[in-house]
C-alpha cells in the first residue's frame, strides 16, 4: 500500500528537489561565510590542498581541526566546507570515496564523506605560511 509520505517522497526526488535543496543550502552557507569572513574560502581550498598533500584519505572535518590549530578562524557553520571541498574536487586535489565512518570520538562514528587524495606526497602538516605555494610546488 503506498500512503501519502511515500507519494510525497517520490515526487520531491523525481524531480530533483533534493539536488536543488543541497545546492541551494550549499550556497548559503557559503555566502554567510564569506560575509563574515571575506575571502576565507581561498585560504579554507589551500588548508584542504596542504592536508591532501600530506594524507592519503580524510574526512573535512580532521582538515577543519588541523587548520584551526594553527589558528585559522573558520565560519560558525561547518557546513561551509562543503563548496570548499566540492571545489577541491574540481581542482584535483580530492576525489570523493563516499561516506565512512568518522574517527573523532565526539561524532560517534556518524558517516560522512571521505576523500582520497589525489596529490598526495606524504610531505609533514605545515601552517600554511611556511609551507610552499601551489606556484612554487609546479616550479619544482
Amino acid at each position: 500500500m503506498i500512503d501519502d509520505a511515500t507519494r510525497f517522497a517520490d515526487a520531491v526526488f523525481a524531480d530533483g528537489a533534493a539536488e536543488r535543496g543541497r545546492a541551494a543550502g550549499m550556497l548559503r552557507a557559503e555566502m554567510t561565510a564569506e560575509r563574515h569572513s571575506p575571502g576565507w574560502k581561498d585560504e579554507a581550498l589551500e588548508w584542504v590542498r596542504r592536508y591532501a598533500l600530506a594524507n592519503e584519505g580524510f574526512h573535512c572535518e580532521e582538515v577543519l581541526l588541523m587548520a584551526a590549530s594553527f589558528g585559522f578562524v573558520a565560519p560558525a557553520s561547518p557546513r561551509a566546507w562543503g563548496p570548499v571541498m566540492t571545489l577541491a574536487a574540481k581542482q584535483g586535489y580530492v576525489l570523493s570515496q563516499g561516506p565512512r565512518k568518522k574517527r573523532s570520538a565526539g561524532s560517534h562514528q556518524t558517516p560522512a564523506v571521505w576523500w582520497k587524495s589525489l596529490i598526495y606526497r606524504g610531505e609533514p602538516r605545515q601552517a600554511p605560511d611556511s609551507a610552499p605555494t601551489l606556484k612554487e610546488e609546479v616550479a619544482r
